[in-house]
Order: structure tokens, then sequence, then C-alpha cells
């Protein structure tokens, strides 16, 4: 899952973003037009998005990411 996180003014304003802080998931910027269209077409280029599907993979499968 992608969550969009939209704030203005503090950081962890909402109760999302203060559960995703105690958890220590951190946020992240990326495409996702991009992120999904090189995942879903192997043809495209994807070397820039290598690292955050890592990331993603990471966090999909439940591993600690107080390092990203």
């Amino acid at each position: 899952m992608v969550a969009e996180v939209k704030h203005q003014g503090m950081r962890c304003a909402s109760e999302f973003a203060r559960l995703m802080h105690v958890h220590h998931v951190r946020d992240t910027s990326f495409s996702k037009y991009c992120m999904g269209a090189s995942l879903l077409y192997p043809n495209v280029k994807h070397n820039k998005f290598k690292a955050k599907q890592r990331l993603v993979a990471r966090l999909t499968k439940g591993v600690n990411n107080e390092l990203y």
C-alpha cells in the first residue's frame, strides 16, 4: 500500500502520521505513476526506481526500515 499524506504546517498533525512515526516508517517521495509503470512493464527502463522498489519490497515484508 502506498499512502499519500498531505499536510500543511506541522508534520505529525494527523493520527496516521503519528502512528507511522511511532513505528519508524519514514516518509519518502516517488512518482506513483513511474513506480507503477516500472513494476508493470518490464521493457520500461527502471534503474532509477530500483532503490525505491527494494524499499517498498522490504516494507511489504514487514522488515523494519529505521535506516531509511
